[in-house]
């Protein structure tokens, strides 16, 4: 575990015990990254009121948001000083007392640049793309306070406007587009949440939920989001199946499977092919993620029972049956 020390100006790294942690005493080869002293400093391997710690997909490095210095600093896992970037100015490259950070399933680095109301996602150590401005609109912050990411959305505390905002997953193209983040929601209204400064994802095979620190209220609560499931697009299927429609049971598919399923029902005896439709039993989700999903139905087949999987993934935000 990394935490940053904000009033010492530090960063030190604990290892688990069997009911505890213990500092790692040789990180940063003294046990902490930053002044002995505790006081702040500019150089690097110091820090001006550190914020958060963020640890990339492969544990080996950790980026720590200076806050206090308007800069994020690199390191190794074990507090070896790799790079910094950043300085207050609102431009891109550059941070104004950034806050929580995170990386995303592409290791891109995705900081809270809280003083100018924005989440910047960065790669290879330099600011690449920025998202939000100030304001109270879906996708603008206030103050935004902390983040994190998971495979279903990147979820930021908008501590200023009194909520949570909750966008669509990151991708190996966010960085190419010129607003990078895409905004689903915002959590407030009926939450009556008060400077909300932490988020974190409840990991959930089948829903989506997060824990948010409700930092006025006092307390942290666990709120699951809507989220839609492709039941509806198999059942339809099953129907233009059952009805003997092979061209509309088809349009329920994939791009890439469509053909081939095409020519399977095309090649049974329609009497098979409607009885079988007829015969499928309920389908049971094992994964639903954002864009794709994995169910099973069983069937009964000389009595043997046979488990049969199913992939689903979303084209253009619809849902689709990849195979089964």
């Amino acid at each position: 575990v990394y935490v940053a020390i904000t009033g010492d100006n530090q960063v030190r790294k604990f290892n688990p015990t069997d009911d505890s942690f213990k500092t790692a005493a040789k990180f940063g080869g003294s046990g902490y990254i930053g002044k002995a002293d505790k006081s702040s400093g500019t150089n690097s391997s110091a820090f001006n009121a550190p914020f958060d710690v963020a640890v990339t997909r492969d544990g080996q490095e950790i980026s720590v948001s200076d806050s206090g210095n308007n800069r994020t600093e690199h390191f190794t896992k074990d507090g070896e000083f790799i790079d910094s970037f950043g300085k207050e100015i609102t431009g891109i490259g550059q941070l104004n007392s950034p806050k929580g950070v995170a990386y995303d399933f592409y290791n891109n680095l995705c900081i809270v640049d809280s003083g100018s109301n924005r989440v910047v996602l960065a790669s290879d150590y330099g600011s690449q793309k920025a998202s939000g401005g100030t304001g109270s609109g879906l996708g603008q912050f206030q103050a935004p306070w902390n983040l994190c990411v998971n495979k279903r959305g990147l979820y930021v505390a908008d501590t200023g406007n009194n909520r949570v905002e909750v966008f669509a997953p990151t991708s190996s193209r966010e960085l190419s587009s010129n607003d990078p983040l895409r905004p689903r929601l915002s959590l407030s209204d009926g939450l009556g949440l008060n400077h909300p400064k932490a988020v974190a994802p409840f990991e959930d095979l089948l829903e989506e939920k997060i824990y948010i620190a409700d930092t006025g209220n006092n307390r942290v609560i666990l709120v699951k989001l809507p989220l839609d499931n492709p039941e509806a697009v198999w059942k339809s299927m099953k129907a233009r199946l059952a009805a003997g429609d092979i061209p509309g049971a088809i349009s329920y598919f994939s791009i890439a499977s469509k053909d081939q399923y095409r020519e399977t029902f095309a090649s049974l005896p329609k009497a098979e092919l409607i009885s079988d439709a007829k015969n499928m039993g309920a389908i049971k989700p094992v994964s639903i993620e954002s864009d794709k999903a994995q169910y099973y139905f069983e069937k009964v087949i000389q009595g043997q029972k046979i488990t049969f999987p199913i992939e689903f993934s979303k084209e253009n935000g619809q849902w689709k049956i990849l195979e089964y």
